[in-house]
């Protein structure tokens, strides 16, 4: 049901949901519509990301491959020294920033907490907010809040059918964030905590069944 003062926008907004279940194709077109929005703030949409070329509303698979093979690149390469990345460099170096700046905006050196606390350690934020920085305390709430959300929209793509949430890292060992993530998202299913970093060790693992015949090498291309 709709009043009689519906905008354009409003109502196509409600025909779009009445013509699909699937959480993606609405999140997609919803983005088209309103814009990606504020990625750090409180801006609920419209924020003008300066990409030359690309939208984040249409271009949404191509932009994902791009991000890996730039990732695969600096895997092999990490400071763009070797001779098939030249022309690469002074590409990225046409542009305002140095060869140093852009290396650490990719690594993500200058974003999300780092860009505005100036560490990336959690144990050092961690410090901070407990001896009263208010400042730190803010961006981590932000943290907090914007994963909680992530997680909730999952959520509903799952149709709340959500076996588990898992909490894992070394900021699971910070007990003030596990227990406002879970009070923010206990409500959708029981919440784990693995503290740490295991990928070394389950990569380990894998190999070794591979060795012993137990599981089949995967190529990927």
């Amino acid at each position: 049901m709709k009043g009689q003062k519906v905008s354009a926008e409003s109502s196509k907004r409600l025909d779009l949901m009445c013509s699909t279940e699937n959480g993606f194709e609405l999140a997609e077109e919803d983005m088209k519509m309103r814009g990606p929005g504020d990625l750090e703030g409180t801006q609920q949409s419209g924020l003008p990301i300066e990409l030359k070329i690309a939208s984040l509303a249409h271009d949404g698979t191509i932009l994902s491959q791009a991000r890996d093979y730039a990732s695969s690149i600096l895997d092999r390469d990490p400071s763009l020294s070797g001779s098939e990345n030249s022309i690469l460099v002074q590409v990225l170096q046409g542009g305002k920033y140095d060869m140093k700046t852009i290396l650490s905006f990719i690594a993500g050196k200058e974003s999300g907490v780092s860009a505005h606390l100036g560490t990336n350690d959690m144990r050092e934020v961690e410090d901070r907010v407990n001896a009263g920085d208010e400042k730190a305390k803010k961006v981590i709430d932000a943290m907090i809040y914007h994963v909680a959300k992530s997680i909730a929209a999952q959520g509903a793509v799952f149709c709340g059918k959500v076996d588990g949430i898992i909490i894992t890292g070394g900021i699971a060992h910070w007990k003030y964030v596990v227990e406002e993530l879970k009070r923010r998202v206990s409500f959708l299913a029981p919440v784990h905590i693995y503290a740490g970093e295991d990928e070394l060790e389950a990569l380990a693992l894998n190999a070794l069944a591979v060795v012993r015949g137990e599981r089949e090498a995967k190529e990927y291309k």
